[in-house]
């Protein structure tokens, strides 16, 4: 959550999240589920932080805003059972749908709307890194994702 108010502190908490599960700074955890809980607030930060995915209106939107430290991001997720590839930098993002024979899902990014099916790539220009483009345009004014 800190991502949405303070993004410099986001990514300090984000680092120390890594280091401790890396080093084990907890001496041992793993068993009591420290292991997962790390890794899996890390790759919910990057996914739905910094790459700025949301669900809403019947569509999977992205508006990524990378924090100055992190030239890039990947990642992969699943959307109405259609398998999805995310790559952003500064300057672009690459929206692969992988191939299969999942129903075509509707993308909005930047301001634009489209339907992608299985195997369809969709190449979006991203603005300059300004203020407002690290922090996001729109942020949901309740919890996780809620409008």
């Amino acid at each position: 959550m800190a991502a949405r108010t303070d993004r410099a502190g986001s990514w300090a908490l984000l680092t120390e999240a890594l280091e401790a599960d890396l080093a084990d700074t907890q001496g041992g955890t793993t068993r009591e589920g420290v292991h997962l809980g790390a890794m899996a607030g890390t790759a919910d930060m990057v996914m739905r932080c910094y790459g700025g995915v949301e669900t809403r209106d019947n569509a999977l939107w992205l508006h990524p805003a990378l924090p100055d430290e992190l030239n890039s991001a990947s990642f992969e997720l699943s959307y109405r059972g259609q398998p999805v590839t995310i790559d952003v930098t500064s300057r672009r993002m690459h929206i692969r749908l992988h191939s299969g024979s999942a129903a075509p899902i509707r993308v909005c990014a930047e301001g634009m709307t489209r339907t992608l099916g299985p195997g369809q790539v969709w190449e979006v220009a991203l603005g300059p890194r300004s203020p407002a483009r690290k922090d996001h345009r729109r942020m949901p004014s309740s919890g996780y994702g809620q409008p």
